[in-house]
């Protein structure tokens, strides 16, 4: 028994089961109607459609408009540190660990580890024993594997306790495995009935006794973090302008701060003078830069969004110089966000202490 189906593509009216539907394995029933038991349906063409995870990988990886936007404005945005490398050797034989302020979405702390890689001719595995890499970022991201980030405000004094505290406790995971390594094994004395002999330190002690040694070592654990070399060699600072988002779309924890900042343009004017916002973050990434550099460290800042001819631009030079020995600037035009700066600090002198940097002193 036929029902009468209309084709909404082309308008006809027909009395016979289209094309697009296969009936197979049919049983008859008693009274004389079908029992379809399964039907498969098939494009007009003849070919079978895709399912609908096949088109929805195609449509995201479609190369849009937008999407080519992004991904060269990506692209750029690393052949900048990749240039001021070149030609200003930041990332030398002695670069070890990295701290990169403003790393979202962590293509400079990328480029970074792959260069500690090829350097000191690490693998992925040995990475994490001989150095490290920190991002620090208002926005949440996803680090590269083998580093760190952290999420906060880079002009709060809480940053900044969690980021030292994270150096630390990296550099004293790697002391610890160093020492552990070079710590020969305790011997097992056996008697001549194969018992183990139990030596003073092997003897049990009471329940004081071992809450007593408990605190000990947590005392020691403590002096021994406190006194660890935790300072970096390098310090990467991009405080501008935010790339668009290109991944991680699901994670409300990385998409939602994208959404506000573009549906509340206001969360971007954090000062009431958006030409001296790149200078007060300047000034907040040179104390980072002071507290966590260890001697003739080096210090990388972007700035953009500012007047050429700022008399800002001489008073921050004041203050690099008066910490680091070698100061260089270079200047040139981006298309994505105009003009914009590049400071290259070399030579940190680790007397200098945050308050004599930002002293009248320092200008004399």
């Amino acid at each position: 028994m036929y029902a009468r189906v209309r084709s909404g593509c082309s308008g006809l009216h027909v009395n016979t089961i289209p094309r697009s539907i296969e009936l197979s394995r049919y049983s008859q029933r008693p009274s004389g109607t079908l029992m379809f038991q399964s039907i498969r349906h098939y494009a007009y063409d003849g070919s079978k459609p895709e399912s609908p995870q096949k088109s929805e990988i195609a449509r995201l990886e479609k190369i849009t408009p937008t999407r080519q936007k992004i991904k060269d404005q990506r692209h750029h945005h690393t052949k900048k540190i990749q240039l001021i490398d070149e030609k200003y050797d930041i990332f030398n034989a002695d670069v070890r660990r990295v701290v990169d302020l403003g790393c979202a979405p962590g293509l400079w702390m990328k480029y970074a580890k792959d260069r500690i890689l090829w350097n000191h001719r690490l693998s992925e595995a040995g990475f994490c024993d001989e150095g490290f890499i920190v991002g620090l970022d208002i926005l949440s991201t996803t680090p590269p594997t083998g580093t760190s980030t952290l999420q906060g405000n880079l002009i709060s004094k809480y940053s900044m306790q969690r980021t030292l505290d994270l150096c630390k406790e990296l550099a004293y995971r790697q002391e610890a495995k160093r020492n552990e390594l070079a710590t020969p094994l305790k011997e097992e004395v056996i008697d001549e009935n194969g018992d183990l002999i139990e030596t003073e330190n092997d003897v049990d002690t009471t329940y004081f006794g071992k809450e007593q040694i408990d605190i000990n070592n947590e005392l020691k654990l403590k002096e021994s973090r406190a006194n660890v070399d935790y300072k970096v060699d390098l310090v990467l600072s991009d405080l501008t302008s935010t790339l668009k988002q290109d991944r991680g779309f699901w994670n409300n924890t990385q998409t939602k701060p994208y959404l506000r900042i573009a549906t509340n343009p206001k969360l971007m004017s954090t000062v009431r003078d958006q030409t001296k916002a790149p200078f007060d973050l300047a000034d907040a990434a040179l104390v980072y830069a002071i507290r966590l550099l260890k001697e003739n460290g080096t210090f990388v800042l972007r700035m953009n969004a500012i007047h050429p001819e700022d008399p800002e631009i001489e008073l921050l030079t004041w203050r690099l110089r008066s910490v680091f020995r070698s100061v260089e600037s270079t200047e040139h035009l981006d298309s994505f966000s105009g003009v914009e700066f590049f400071l290259i600090c070399k030579g940190k002198d680790d007397s200098v202490d945050v308050v004599e940097a930002f002293s009248y002193k320092a200008k004399l």
